[in-house]
């Protein structure tokens, strides 16, 4: 049977340079590889991960990226726009010491098309859009507790 995805741990990669690891990432990658989904920072060891790198040699490859941030708001500089990830979200209940239930989306302009909100609410075809119709479909989702 063909393998429908594909997961490995950090250890079959080189870690001793960004560039050493890009390139052993790189190896697992295949023509069949349409999404990359990886940690910024890892849990257990704090490895801080080149994602900018792999975003760009993914990008070029016509791979999306999902990148999980949940430990780098409050722990390094985040500059959205120039990571390059399609699509990079986390919660900020760690560092940023916010209420848990508080979290972020960030999704590049060319890749918002890609969600579909799976609730549709307050703002979804409004008769008052804001200026994004993509906040506008996923910033609010039903009734549920908005403190965070």
């Amino acid at each position: 049977a063909a393998r429908q995805g594909f997961h490995y741990h950090t250890s079959t990669v080189d870690l001793s340079s960004r560039e050493k690891f890009v390139d052993s990432f790189w190896q697992h990658v295949t023509p069949r590889t349409r999404v990359i989904f990886l940690s910024h920072i890892t849990s257990a060891t704090a490895t801080l991960f080149p994602v900018q790198e792999i975003c760009a040699r993914a990008r070029a490859a016509g791979i999306l990226t999902v990148v999980d941030c949940a430990h780098a708001p409050g722990q390094i500089p985040l500059h959205l726009d120039s990571l390059g990830a399609d699509f990079y979200t986390g919660n900020l209940h760690k560092w940023l010491c916010a209420p848990k239930g508080a979290g972020f989306l960030f999704a590049r302009p060319e890749s918002q098309g890609l969600l579909e909100p799976l609730i549709v609410s307050w703002r979804y075809e409004s008769d008052a859009p804001g200026p994004s119709q993509f906040v506008d479909h996923h910033e609010w989702q039903g009734t549920r507790e908005i403190c965070a």
